[in-house]
């Protein structure tokens, strides 16, 4: 899932807050950019975007409502990847961004908030 992410002065700027330098990061990312708006809550209010919360299968795929550029809900369960790829990406993007040790742990607490149901857990008693 390896990702390009864009590079400006403003996605390095300590100046501007986190989560605006990792929307900036990750607009154009495929498909990190769908992910990253919908984990910091800035989906657009129409068109094509990914559910405000999603869940980990038992078989590690996060999976996420799914609706297309015209509105329509196409699934309740999208499936984005492996949830181990998916923290793996969030690291990159995290390294990209230069984000500090505080804000790391910010992006992460927010991406495992956004995973919701963890599957796992009840099929194993594991977590990430």
């Amino acid at each position: 899932m390896k990702q390009r992410y864009f590079m400006s002065a403003d996605v390095l700027d300590p100046e501007r807050s986190w989560p605006e330098r990792v929307f900036l990061a990750s607009a154009a990312a495929d498909p990190m950019g769908p992910i990253v708006r919908a984990v910091l809550g800035a989906n657009p209010k129409n068109g094509a975007a990914l559910g405000i919360e999603a869940t980990i299968r038992k078989d590690g795929i996060v999976v996420a409502p799914l609706r297309d550029h015209s509105g329509v809900k196409l699934t309740d369960e999208h499936p984005l990847g492996d949830i181990m790829e998916m923290r793996d990406e969030f690291r990159r993007l995290a390294d990209h961004c230069k984000l500090s040790d505080e804000d790391r742990l910010a992006l992460f607490d927010m991406f495992k908030k956004w995973c919701g149901k963890d599957l796992r857990v009840v099929a194993q008693g594991s977590s990430f």
